[in-house]
């Protein structure tokens, strides 16, 4: 348990930052009711791991969301590389036209 901020605020702290909104959370918990699950992962959570831990399981669970995360954006950055060449295109045939 931690003091002052609980660790459903850190995770409502960082989604209302733009720049670390995407950031993958996972929980790691004392807490273990499947309501405080479901609530970690609806407010964004990806996983929720409750203690005792077991260090191979949450390291697979870790490498699990970096690989997730890295994929997402080298999707985010190609979309927004095809997306400028086909603003470039449509001004390019704009000027050809006219």
């Amino acid at each position: 348990m931690m003091p002052d901020m609980d660790g459903y605020a850190v995770l409502q702290a960082l989604r209302a930052q733009p720049h670390l909104r995407d950031i993958p959370v996972i929980f790691v918990t004392a807490l273990s009711a499947e309501d405080d699950e479901e609530r970690g992962l609806s407010l964004g959570a990806v996983d929720y791991v409750t203690k005792p831990i077991k260090p191979a399981l949450l390291l697979a669970r870790v490498h699990a969301q970096i690989e997730l995360k890295q994929a997402r954006d080298l999707l985010s950055n190609q979309n927004a590389f095809l997306d400028a060449e086909v603003r470039r295109r449509m001004a390019e045939n704009e000027l050809i036209r006219t």
